[in-house]
């Protein structure tokens, strides 16, 4: 009788190199489509925070001339302090205390201290917001026996919405409201 060892099957036990470097380019590929699709949604997510900051403004604004007969000459803290609880600041500017929305108050000629109007704008990331369809459009204020006070900016928002609000802007459309 003659003894024969037993055999084995040599079954494979784990996953070879091209197998795992397939499975990583594949998730690979996944998570890029993912990132640039959540990027979309993150500089929409941003121009909505935006347009709802310039209604709250907006607000306080309106709260602000019912209280003094007026309009602010600057958006702050310290001008609306009653008004709004905290004054937004652009969701893609760092997390500091200046307020970056465009803010031009208009006044009579005659008295640089009182503005009766203002301009007020934000510089959007993309084009197809439906709050567009809705804002002033305005590139000036209508009368000419009014000009920017002393104070708020010294140009005039551009109000189109295809270009920026003002020049420094780092968006590419314009958003922007009137009294």
């Amino acid at each position: 009788m003659f003894y024969t060892p037993p055999t084995y099957s040599h079954s494979r036990k784990g996953f070879t190199l091209v197998e795992l470097l397939v499975v990583i380019s594949i998730i690979g590929i996944l998570s890029s489509i993912v990132l640039a699709s959540m990027s979309k949604a993150r500089s929409q997510s941003r121009d909505g925070k935006r347009i709802t900051d310039i209604k709250q403004i907006q607000l306080a604004i309106g709260l602000y001339y019912d209280a003094n007969n007026k309009f602010p000459l600057t958006i702050s803290s310290t001008s609306l302090a009653s008004f709004i609880s905290v004054v937004p600041i652009d969701p893609s500017s760092s997390q500091s205390t200046t307020y970056s929305y465009d803010y031009v108050p208009y006044c009579a000629s005659t008295d640089l201290s009182s503005p009766v109007s203002y301009h007020m704008g934000a510089a959007l990331e993309n084009s197809g917001n439906n709050a567009m369809l809705n804002d002033s459009d305005a590139s000036s204020f209508s009368s000419a026996a009014y000009v920017a006070c002393t104070g708020g900016a010294s140009t005039d928002l551009a109000g189109s919405d295809a270009g920026k609000c003002l020049s420094s802007d780092t968006g590419s459309y314009c958003f922007d409201v009137t009294p």
